[in-house]
């Protein structure tokens, strides 16, 4: 009786709650993925042997598993910091998705990138959308604009925050935030 809406629900729910882990196993239990953990042992002083929390090192993803689940997966992993696996699925969505039609999910994934301080991954996601027909809006600019400063390259974040004024001449924020970088 669990159907697809279900799952898709449930994980949503599951990642508003932070419980990655358990996402994984419900991807697992429900989704047909295949997770591989590696666990780590902590050596300090004298204690030897404190199991930490697994880390995920390989994952294999069925080709049928829908792209909002593959989506949420991605987050799940990202927040898990299994950031060796992230790269490649990216390149794969980045080959095989449209940003015009499937742009909220590269704005998912990049929020999740975001949030645990990738920002060079953030800014691959970021630029596909404010180079597109239907995401290039004031928000996404403002992210973008965001990320840049977040690496370090002023000049472009300037050019950014401009774009963010003059498509939302009213946001305080975008303007108080280029006058600091003049």
């Amino acid at each position: 009786l669990f159907t697809y809406e279900d799952l898709n629900l449930y994980l949503e729910l599951l990642i508003a709650q932070k419980q990655f882990d358990k996402c994984i196993n419900i991807f697992v239990e429900k989704g047909g993925i295949e997770v591989e953990e590696e666990y780590q042992t902590i050596v300090d002083g004298d204690l030897i042997g404190e199991v930490t929390s697994p880390q995920i090192v390989n994952c294999n993803i069925p080709e049928t598993l829908p792209i909002d689940l593959k989506t949420k997966l991605i987050i799940c992993l990202i927040h898990l910091k299994a950031f060796n696996l992230v790269e490649s699925y990216l390149n794969t969505m980045i080959a095989n998705e449209n940003v015009e039609t499937n742009g909220d999910i590269f704005l998912d994934i990049e929020e999740a990138l975001t949030s645990e301080s990738q920002h060079l991954e953030a800014f691959r996601l970021l630029t596909l959308l404010v180079n597109s027909e239907n995401f290039s809006l004031p928000a996404v600019w403002l992210k973008y604009a965001e990320c840049l400063v977040a690496l370090n390259k002023t000049a472009e974040a300037i050019k950014a925050y401009e774009t963010v004024v003059k498509l939302a001449p009213q946001h305080l924020n975008a303007r108080i935030t280029l006058a600091t970088l003049y």
